[in-house]
């Protein structure tokens, strides 16, 4: 970091700021993710920030008023929590590793260091455990109409029947063998810093009745939900169905989206070859049955990133090109219907051919019309609109942000998203979409009250002294992306950027 440097006079003209100590610096607090809520009156942002001993980052929920007011804090523990996801009716939902309150505990737990997924209840009270698998929940979604919730967890691969419940006898067998060892019979065996296995995603439907346990009434029911496990099941683990038995590697590092009936899911699925090669195809899965059906499968493109249409009638996905020694990499947006595709070699319909910018999070319009991304441009990460009949694509925002985590609203009028410049750190915003309200070429972003939106650089940095140093990797803002065109660079041996 940088310290303070004296301006002409031989005064320093700037008040101290986080900027100039290293210390207070990373115990700013950092803004996330993003999700808004059904009715769209409020954002539910993870906010990173320190813990007490200084040793690591702990996560909390804040509530953030779509319209302005002040922000507040939704959820507190030492372990933290995160992915928040909302239920029809405003319910939050959301990952943790905290304890849940009256736990026996002397009763051995599944696992260690697990998350469950908790709910707090949109009418108020305290936050209760939803579904616990005994791996943990790596991640969950939502059908925005209906309700229906999946999970993912890690399961060791012998596991079957009641998947979940044999999960939990095959750990404790393992754990009390003092077993650490991990058999690997075929690739992957690592992804970047950790090796693979011995467990392995897999997805699972939680039962409407295992969440009206933790929050009776949340679907107008009034009595007490009864979860039945099948004889010589496990009553704990009922309310958990498995969809993807025995998936190998199929599903590592792959998102996942329900319709909004919630009667299938998207997601995408990995291809293993025995010499290594892979590729990534696109399958929606029957949640009543479990039965796959493969939407797009090319050996050379990967397809990625499903987004369900709000009216549940088309797919999108990323779809990425393999790098070969004569072709460089490309990332477009390809549309099918709900019930299309399945022919074999079928890459679906590019949306943005041509377009000399990688797509990414993208975010369809309140009416199904248009879909809203985020792409590199000139060390800027701008957000774009393309009309999913024509093809048009229009720039929506041309300040110097990076904006991720695009949110539209229910109405179609705003769009919320996570904007960060060289000078800014990840700040919420609100995007006004109707082009009748300003004379302005591009829509204006106000920021919206949260933890970290008043921190910035100092003032006059960029015009009298050298700015701040901070580590940046491969784009644009504070997150690991490449710096800002206008900053000198140096790169380091692990490939990152330091920008000065």
């Amino acid at each position: 970091m940088s310290a303070d440097t004296p301006a002409e006079g031989g005064r320093a003209t700037n008040p101290s700021t986080p900027l100039r100590d290293l210390g207070e610096f990373v115990a700013v607090p950092r803004v996330g993710a993003l999700r808004l809520s059904p009715e769209g009156s409020w954002l539910a942002a993870t906010v990173q920030t320190l813990s007490p001993d200084a040793k690591k980052y702990l996560t909390s929920i804040w509530r953030i008023d779509t319209r302005g007011g002040p922000a507040r804090r939704l959820t507190r523990s030492a372990e933290g929590e995160g992915s928040p996801r909302f239920l029809p009716d405003g319910s939050l939902l959301f990952t943790s590793k905290r304890p849940e309150p009256g736990a026996d505990k002397a009763r051995p737990e599944p696992g260690a260091d697990v998350s469950s997924l908790w709910l707090l209840p949109s009418a108020g009270g305290e936050a209760r455990v939803a579904a616990g698998p005994p791996g943990g929940v790596a991640g969950a979604e939502v059908a925005r109409d209906a309700g229906a919730i999946a999970v993912t967890s890690p399961v060791l691969p012998a596991a079957e029947g009641n998947s979940a419940a044999d999960d939990v006898r095959r750990r404790q067998e393992r754990n009390d063998a003092g077993i650490t060892a991990i058999l690997h019979e075929s690739a992957p065996v690592r992804f970047w810093d950790h090796d693979l296995g011995p467990d392995q995603l897999r997805i699972f439907a939680v039962d409407q009745d295992q969440v009206l346990r933790a929050d009776i009434g949340w679907a107008g029911r009034d009595e007490e939900p009864a979860v039945a496990a099948e004889p010589g099941e496990s009553a704990e683990f009922a309310g958990l169905r498995d969809l993807t038995p025995e998936p190998g590697r199929a599903l590592d590092g792959q998102a996942f989206e329900l319709t909004p009936d919630g009667t299938s899911l998207v997601t995408g699925w990995w291809q293993w070859k025995p010499a290594g090669e892979s590729h990534s195809e696109l399958v929606m899965i029957d949640v009543a049955s479990g039965k796959r059906r493969v939407l797009l499968s090319v050996p050379e493109f990967d397809f990625s990133q499903p987004r369900v249409s709000p009216d549940g009638r088309f797919i999108t996905c990323q779809r990425e090109t393999h790098t070969t020694a004569e072709r460089p990499p490309d990332l477009t947006l390809v549309m099918l219907d709900i019930n299309g595709s399945g022919a074999s070699g079928d890459s679906g319909r590019d949306l943005l051919p041509g377009l000399d910018r990688w797509p990414q999070e993208p975010a369809w319009s309140h009416d199904s019309r248009s879909l809203y991304f985020a792409a590199d441009d000139s060390g800027r990460r701008p957000v774009f609109r393309v009309d999913v009949e024509t093809g048009e694509v229009t720039r929506v925002t041309g300040d110097d942000g990076a904006y991720t985590e695009l949110n539209v609203a229910p109405d179609g009028r705003y769009l919320y998203a996570l904007r960060a410049t060289v000078a800014t750190p990840p700040t919420p915003v609100r995007i006004d979409l109707d082009p009748t309200t300003t004379d302005a070429t591009w829509a204006e972003p106000a920021a919206l009250e949260c933890p970290a939106s008043r921190l910035r650089c100092p003032d006059g940095w960029r015009r009298s002294r050298p700015a701040p140093r901070t580590v940046s990797g491969s784009g644009p803002g504070w997150s690991c992306r490449k710096p800002h065109p206008r900053a000198a660079r140096h790169r380091c041996c692990s490939g990152c950027t330091a920008a000065r």
